[in-house]
């Protein structure tokens, strides 16, 4: 029975618990290491299409669009609203 042993058990445990913790170690290590890069050359400002400012930017442009598209149909609506109240003020 030695799939179901305490001492099996834990030994898998304490295996898979160290797996994991080394894994996570080495992704956290890889990431902050590409981030840093990214950072570096935003700061040299070598890459102009990958600058912290410029990203920024776009990001909010990108938020914003849908509210902008449905603010110009509203004001499109509204003139129209006001030309078709007009056409029937001076028709009646």
């Amino acid at each position: 029975m030695q799939l179901t042993g305490v001492s099996y058990l834990l030994e898998t445990g304490l295996f898979l618990s160290l797996y994991f913790v080394f894994l996570w170690l080495f992704l956290r290590w890889s990431t902050e290491r590409r981030v840093e890069k990214l950072q570096a050359r935003w700061r040299a400002g070598r890459d102009e299409n990958c600058s912290f400012e410029r990203g920024a930017s776009e990001w909010m442009e990108e938020l914003l669009t849908p509210f902008l598209n449905r603010r110009d149909r509203l004001f499109f609506l509204l003139e129209r609203t006001e030309k078709l109240t007009q056409e029937i003020s001076h028709d009646g």
